[in-house]
């Protein structure tokens, strides 16, 4: 055929061929963003029709295009037909005449003119920079420009060549394509290439034995089908060693949100990756939450072309443009595309993820971070995401904080405090009080998301779990009733904060100063259901905002004295409250002391209340007679 009729104008002059050019250039000259996905099907249908010859047309015009329009700088990188040229050119090392089909196009390549590249070594150099191209993909054009026609043209070809050579390690060979391991095994062992200070430079000897091990020119059928399954089993040991030491969450942050822009991409992906473990899909969770604004940059398609040429290996595995328009520019991870592929090839346990989420690196500033990480469970299991994974002690405190923050304000639909299958999630008590605040405020009503909040709560992280409670949506303000109530029933490890917000919420209670809605059923539920706790929060508030006698007075009101005196730890404290009642008239002190020392009152508690007594009277009869002295009354 004949794709390049000069008279496109003139019907009679053009042929069926010429047509098909016409075509190919004017689905190139009118790509757009919203039609690129449009053009290249209809592309990819005529190069799949008319072979060969139509791929050498659609390459030499894009060459063209890109030489003649000076695209190669970095700021043209969102050039469409510098993305065509990149997918058509990763396609090359699949074409079993891919050395011809380099050769004639890059021949007709002009160089040394004005704003032109010096050479074509010069010209390919750049080609394969601006392209971001494979190495395999920069291997064969090399190799096709070393077959050319033109001497000068040969020099250049093996010249570029010679200065990939120092890129070829042993496993780069692995992985080359069969056609390309045989033309760059021919061109090592032509010596007429290479000097002797060359060959030394370049280690070619070494080079060739790599690739005689795996092929060879003068193999008999057994030994190429031997060394064909040495290969395959050493491609399998590399392509493992390679996933020990590949991170699913780097390869994407590498390329950005068009990984997840096709699941036929991010399956070639996870396809690399065969042992992925909880722990390395739960960074993989962690970074596209905390990437709701994005990472990719402008260079992430072209490593997403990049990568889905070296990953196809055959021909027509699938269309060679095959990129939807969502794809093609996305903004936003698909959560659809990675759970399912990440469900399809692993057996994967989700609850285990979530807890994996302890890892050093792992953030969540916002609540977009924690909406993804429940839509992705939402979406692998199909059920809200259970919380219990989130509790209890984390390495890493802050990234747990982070979590713990956000949660009172998630979606009910997509989070399960009630946490079935989790019998070590306690739910508070609320006997006495609506059934409805555990329905309207979950998160205040499950005590091991209180607790682990209070044990996060040390020097480093106080402040940041204060203002949780204390926010203008928080509980203090919200439902300050049931967070009373939770508190009393708490019992976490680290005191500071927990005796900090008790001693802001519960005076109030005692003076008759709180005005919440449920403020009659409180005290009544705690006398019942938390005494020792009641007991110990009125020991740690009594001060300027609870005075000692207001404490009395409430004890005496709700007939919660004795046990208060029960359940107190403190002999000094013991002593005030009893003194303080007898001085009122509503405690018989000496009828309490004589019960308490001929009852089984532990000795050591006696001792520590008789001293704390005798204290107490000592300080009294000397204020007594220091009164008696000044004339005091």
């Amino acid at each position: 055929f004949f794709f390049g009729s000069n008279d496109v104008t003139n019907p009679g002059s053009m042929d069926y061929s010429s047509c098909v050019g016409s075509q190919l250039k004017y689905l190139v000259q009118s790509l757009t963003k919203q039609n690129f996905n449009a053009n290249a099907t209809e592309i990819d249908k005529l190069l799949v029709t008319f072979g060969i010859e139509a791929t050498r047309f659609l390459l030499g015009h894009l060459v063209q295009e890109m030489h003649s329009g000076d695209l190669l700088e970095v700021s043209h990188r969102e050039n469409l037909k510098l993305r065509l040229l990149n997918l058509v050119l990763s396609r090359l090392p699949k074409e079993v005449n891919f050395i011809s089909l380099a050769s004639e196009v890059l021949d007709e390549v002009q160089v040394g003119g004005a704003s032109q590249p010096a050479s074509k070594c010069e010209f390919l150099t750049q080609l394969c920079r601006a392209l971001n191209l494979p190495l395999v993909v920069q291997l064969s054009v090399g190799l096709g420009l070393s077959h050319s026609y033109n001497p000068a043209n040969q020099r250049e070809g093996i010249q570029f060549l010679k200065n990939k050579l120092g890129e070829v390690t042993a496993n780069v060979v692995k992985t080359l394509p069969d056609n390309v391991l045989h033309h760059l095994l021919h061109f090592i062992s032509n010596s007429q290439v290479f000097s002797e200070s060359e060959r030394t430079l370049l280690n070619l000897e070494s080079l060739r034995q790599s690739l005689l091990s795996l092929n060879s020119l003068s193999a008999s059928v057994r030994e190429i089908t031997s060394s064909k399954k040495k290969r395959d089993s050493e491609t399998t040991r590399l392509v493992n060693d390679l996933s020990d030491n590949l991170s699913l969450a780097g390869l994407i942050d590498e390329m950005g949100y068009v990984v997840t822009g096709s699941k036929q991409a991010f399956m070639a992906l996870v396809d690399l990756l065969p042992n992925l473990s909880a722990q390395n899909i739960a960074q993989a969770v962690g970074l596209l939450s905390m990437n709701q604004g994005g990472v990719a940059d402008n260079e992430s398609l072209d490593v997403h072309n990049c990568f889905m040429a070296v990953c196809t290996n055959t021909k027509q595995d699938t269309p060679m443009l095959g990129l939807g328009s969502a794809a093609f520019s996305p903004s936003s991870w698909n959560a659809d595309i990675f759970v399912t592929c990440i469900n399809e090839r692993y057996t994967i346990d989700w609850r285990e993820v979530i807890r994996s989420l302890d890892y050093p690196e792992f953030r969540l500033t916002s609540g977009r971070g924690l909406a993804a990480i429940l839509n992705l469970y939402k979406r692998a299991t199909g059920e809200p995401m259970p919380v219990d994974p989130l509790f209890g002690k984390w390495q890493n405190r802050t990234g747990q904080l982070q979590l713990l923050q956000q949660l009172p304000s998630a979606p009910p639909d997509l989070i399960d405090w009630s946490c079935s299958g989790a019998p070590n999630i306690r739910q508070v008590c609320l006997d006495g009080l609506p059934r409805m605040m555990h329905t309207q405020y979950p998160a205040w009503s499950c005590l091991e998301y209180i607790e682990t909040l209070l044990n996060i709560a040390d020097q480093e992280h106080q402040a940041t779990a204060r203002a949780v409670f204390e926010h203008a949506a928080g509980p203090m303000r919200a439902c300050p009733d049931l967070l009373v109530i939770t508190l009393m029933q708490a019992q976490p490890k680290r005191q500071a904060l927990h005796h900090e917000l008790i001693h802001a919420l519960l005076p109030p209670y005692i003076v008759g100063h709180a005005t919440s809605p449920h403020v009659a059923q409180v005290i009544p539920h705690l006398i019942n259901n938390s005494p020792k706790a009641l007991a110990e929060g009125l020991l740690h508030c009594t001060g300027p905002a609870l005075p000692l006698e207001k404490v009395v007075d409430f004890a005496i009101e709700h007939q919660f004295f004795q046990p208060l005196l029960t359940h107190c730890t403190k002999p000094t404290y013991i002593v005030s409250l009893t003194t303080t009642a007898a001085v009122r008239g509503a405690f018989n002190l000496r009828e309490w002391m004589s019960n308490l020392l001929m009852g089984p009152t532990p000795m050591v508690t006696k001792r520590a209340i008789t001293r704390a007594l005798l204290r107490i009277t000592e300080a009294a009869v000397a204020a007594a007679a220091e009164r008696q002295m000044q004339g005091t009354p």
